[in-house]
């Protein structure tokens, strides 16, 4: 799959479409051994035009124009389409978005006798297993990166339950490690959530560009963007609290 380019010979960014079509907010490419995927994110328009619901003809029309628009080699049918570029296996479909959180991340397995400690296994659910992941944001990957330290604490403190005779108080030294490391994991997934809304928010509904400053905190790391539908560029938003402050006012 070639893609299309700009003046300057870079290959056309995600956001590009936006201004050639109104519905739709960017479309992100991802590049696998045996397939390749183009991830399309629309606006609130598309709940306004036609809805999430609307009949699967018009999907496959926003696939036609997406495709016109970022291939070298444009497929010169709609049917050419579906043969050659699309997985037929799968029914072309819409879900809304829901981010849903793991309630422990770390639980015993349900087996075995629990009544000792040197019997009970535990599994560890972490990265994109531990909440729906917004794509392309790296949620799954940066919550195992950025939570290095706490695991690490985590581990050792476990590791110092399964050492010597086992017995009740052992037990609940654990149960009180697992209980506190819970806690504080479910607190940073709910951090992670509120991430992901805001960025969906900002990019669907206020149309901003959104970037990071990975140098910085996650909840200050946001870079703002506008789109300049004139000459089709790009401006930094200077003031970023302001321009929220009357997105969310106009929604």
């Amino acid at each position: 799959m070639h893609l299309c380019t700009d003046k300057n010979g870079d290959v056309i960014d995600p956001w590009r479409i936006s201004f050639q079509y109104d519905d739709i907010d960017a479309v992100f490419k991802r590049f696998y051994l045996n397939h390749c995927q183009m991830q399309i994110l629309f606006n609130e328009n598309v709940n306004k035009t036609w809805g999430l619901h609307a009949d699967e003809q018009l999907w496959w029309d926003v696939l036609w124009n997406v495709t016109q628009f970022l291939f070298v080699t444009k497929p010169p049918s709609l049917s050419a389409l579906k043969q050659t570029y699309v997985d037929l296996e799968h029914k072309l479909r819409t879900v809304k978005t829901q981010i849903k959180l793991v309630q422990d991340v770390l639980a015993p397995l349900p087996m075995g006798d629990h009544s000792s400690t040197s019997s009970i296994q535990y599994v560890l659910i972490a990265g994109d297993a531990a909440m729906t992941a917004h794509y392309r944001l790296g949620v799954g990957i940066n919550t195992i990166l950025d939570g290095f330290a706490i695991n690490t604490d985590f581990f050792e403190d476990f590791a110092s339950t399964l050492h010597g005779h086992a017995n009740d108080d052992m037990l609940h030294a654990r149960q009180d490690i697992v209980r506190k490391y819970n806690t504080l994991m479910h607190a940073r997934l709910l951090e992670k959530a509120m991430f992901q809304n805001t960025v969906i928010f900002l990019e669907s509904y206020c149309r901003l560009l959104v970037f990071f400053d990975f140098g910085k905190p996650l909840h200050d790391a946001m870079i703002l963007f506008r789109r300049n539908f004139k000459d089709q560029s790009y401006e930094r938003v200077q003031d970023a609290s302001t321009a929220i402050r009357q997105c969310i006012h106009n929604t």
